[in-house]
């Protein structure tokens, strides 16, 4: 049913074939809830009435199929998360999520776009050990060098895309080309690379923040851990609101950045008079007036960090509009070029403006190019603001690509199921709030200090990039279709450069003394170089294999190809059951538990632990009182070590021994306060003896819940019809 506007749909009354549907006011109906979605045009709007209906229940029968609503937010912290994160969207509205290029550019290209910002730094820092001489000599051509290698690799993605239209990332395509053990070493490696390029992007841009505005430097863990909750927030509020958000920010820094380009490009070639700041000096010393190849090699690796990111795309593909391959094609060209574009001209610019790296002002390289064009006027402002928003929505990549490559994992069995599932949001929840909480910990660990993380930046992404173009180059030859032999080239093309940056990047940055200490004791001291990544890959490689080899372990002992129903373990009528419950007192609580009990256990034992058997007196008293004619049995187990568990767990094994033919059932009585903060004054006994009976075999056990208030009973809500009539 079609409404324009909404208001008037209200006062409408229900279509022929819809007597008794709620009216779009009604936020929540028992058996289901009315769901107003929005059309394509901003006048439209399509309700839709989800109930509780059977679905082609006929096929099997004495079985039903239910469609169910929404879940309803309940106390305090349902309803800020439902305000934090959103309304839930149903798993049809995932085609409505997808985004346009120009949204998808700004969601999947933040990394990319954003690493021009420190990447011309991390090569002007490099070279300037060497002079002034070296960075007006090899700056430029190092650039050149990268641009190129920026297009080799985003053309060879280009051919990713169209040979992996549901998302061609490392992992997939190396998993189906080059086998299951260079698959995992693909994922271990996205997975770093989409870890510390979270971490690396907010703390350049706090850095950015700092630059600005030097009097927050002693800040900057803590601005850092507030963004990536603002960011982490966001994306779990789904790919639309994702999108929009990020789409300004990009654009005003790509905006800005061009500006800078161009009025510094007129004044480098007009000669105008350059902006001069007041002396501050650099504290990188210059000591070594020679440039070796060594220097070279290493400013090409630490400028490779503009290339981070370029891989996102092709690993995004389902979140295109239709078509999708066609435009995530589309996309791909235009990140290549704006970033080529923008990395060659900053840093030409810093080439002209001799800049040298960050100064003692703590300015950075980019803040000191821009000084120089915009001088510190608005424009400047604006290039602040943008730069800043961007470099800290640049984790959105990562937010965006690890979430997808978790996914994939957990489908194939190599992380936990968890990361498979959606949540309200059709978000990967658990994917993004492990990205969030490990980047957390990097950042608070390395002081969020980006020259501390970049070292251990690039290697991860240029082994994703190897192997997945030597996949390719497998796939063109195996298969032989198309046009297969300029793919190959390409692809193969890809291959051997990325490779070859990936050799210069691990050997210049296998230690880099560059990077703030990791560890300090005593004279012993650790840098964080490239050999943390080179470690950790062989060990997450290692945890994925046990995370598989737990699922087959687990398939192989649920495996059956007959179910012998004759078997007396699956006759309820042949069980018997002995049921135990602990009780600390003859009360409300117990009474309900032990009532629960009789009904289903042929054998019923109460049991208190003590550590003074004088204290149980008045226990026993009161059972006296109430039990004595009962058929439950009480047993006192005295505890002289003061410990609960461990008595427990012995009586309940020695009675297994001694009923072996019994089903023995552990019922705790679990008392639940009306407020979930008022839980924090009870001992959470129930909760204790679960968790430590949840491992033990042979022992079922189970919650009795008390719901303090209306002797035990929940008071219905008002608003809410307890029993209306099923849908016809």
């Amino acid at each position: 049913m079609k409404v324009e506007p909404e208001e008037q749909a209200a006062s409408q009354p229900p279509s022929e074939g819809q007597e008794g549907a709620a009216q779009p006011s009604e936020r929540r109906y028992r058996w289901g809830e009315v769901e107003v979605q929005q059309g394509e045009r901003p006048g439209n709007r399509y309700i839709k009435q989800m109930r509780l209906r059977p679905r082609d229940s006929a096929a099997v029968p004495n079985s039903e199929v239910l469609e169910a609503g929404a879940d309803r937010p309940h106390g305090v912290i349902g309803n800020l998360f439902r305000f934090l994160i959103g309304t839930p969207l149903r798993s049809s509205a995932e085609t409505q999520e997808r985004l346009g290029k120009g949204k998808a550019l700004a969601l999947l290209g933040t990394d990319a776009i954003a690493s021009i910002a420190y990447a011309t730094e991390q090569i002007v820092r490099a070279l300037a050990v060497a002079g002034v001489a070296a960075i007006a000599g090899a700056s430029a051509w190092i650039a050149v060098v990268i641009t190129a290698l920026i297009f080799i690799v985003s053309f060879s993605y280009r051919q990713t895309i169209f040979a992996y239209p549901k998302g061609g990332g490392s992992y997939t395509v190396s998993r189906e080309n080059l086998g299951t053990n260079l698959g995992l070493v693909a994922g271990a490696a996205l997975t770093i690379d989409y870890i510390l390029n979270a971490a690396v992007s907010i703390s350049a841009g706090v850095a950015a923040i700092v630059s600005a505005f030097p009097s927050l430097a002693q800040h900057k863990v803590l601005m850092a851990i507030a963004f990536l909750l603002i960011i982490t927030v966001v994306n779990l509020r789904g790919l639309r609101e994702s999108g929009a958000l990020f789409a300004a920010p990009t654009y005003a820094f790509i905006l800005s950045i061009f500006g800078i380009i161009i009025v510094g490009a007129f004044q480098v070639f007009t000669g105008s008079n350059f902006y001069t700041e007041p002396p501050s000096g650099y504290s990188i010393s210059q000591l070594a007036p020679t440039l070796t190849l060594f220097i070279v090699l290493q400013a090409f690796s630490a400028g490779c960090t503009a290339m981070t990111g370029v891989e996102a795309i092709s690993n995004g593909v389902p979140i295109f509009k239709k078509p999708e391959v066609r435009n995530a094609a589309t996309t791909m060209n235009w990140m290549a070029g704006l970033l080529a574009f923008m990395f060659m001209g900053v840093t030409f610019l810093a080439q002209q403006y001799q800049v040298r790296g960050v100064n003692n002002n703590q300015q950075t390289v980019i803040d000191q190019i821009a000084r120089h064009a915009y001088g510190t006027g608005p424009f400047y402002s604006f290039f602040v603001i943008s730069t800043t928003a961007l470099l800290v929505l640049a984790a959105q990549t990562s937010f965006s690509g690890f979430p997808r490559v978790a996914y994939i994992l957990a489908r194939d069995g190599f992380l936990p199921k968890q990361f498979s599932f959606r949540g309200d949001r059709l978000a990967f929840n658990s994917g993004i709030l492990a990205l969030a909480i490990v980047t957390a910990i990097l950042l608070f660990v390395f002081g969020a200090e980006t020259d501390a993380l970049i070292p251990l930046f690039a290697i991860g992404a240029f082994l994703s990039f190897t192997l997945s173009q030597s996949g390719m180059v497998v796939k063109w030859l195996r298969e032989r279709q198309g046009n297969w032999r300029r793919g190959a080239f390409i692809n193969g093309l890809g291959a051997v450069s990325t490779g070859l940056a990936l050799v210069v990047i691990a050997i210049t940055k296998f230690n880099s003394d560059e990077a703030s200490v990791l560890l300090s004791i005593g004279n012993f001291k650790v840098h964080a170089g490239a050999w943390i990544v080179i470690l950790l890959l062989p060990l997450l490689v290692a945890m994925f294999r046990s995370i598989k080899s737990h699922y087959l372990h687990v398939a192989r002992e649920l495996r059956t190809n007959h179910i012998d129903m004759s078997d007396p373990a699956l006759q309820a009528e042949r069980l018997k059951h002995f049921a135990i419950v602990p009780i600390s007192a003859v009360n409300q609580i117990s009474a309900r538990t032990l009532a629960y009990a009789r009904s289903f256990a042929d054998r019923v034992t109460a049991v208190h632990v003590t550590d003074e058997l004088e204290e149980a007196d008045e226990l026993k008293a009161a059972w006296n009182k109430y039990y004595a004619a009962s058929s439950i049995h009480l047993v006192i187990l005295e505890s002289p070590y003061r410990t609960l568990v461990r008595p427990l767990i012995s009586y309940l094994e020695d009675v297994h021994c001694k009923y072996p033919d019994h089903v023995l059932t552990v019922l705790l009585p679990d008392f639940v306060a009306r407020h979930w903060w008022e839980n924090i004054l009870h001992t959470q006994v129930a909760l204790r003896l679960k968790a430590a009976l949840l491992f033990h075999p042979d022992i079922i056990v189970t919650s009795v819940p008390y719901h303090f208030g209306e002797g035990g009973q929940q008071s219905l809500k008002q608003d809410v019809n307890p029993c209306p009539p099923p849908p016809q």
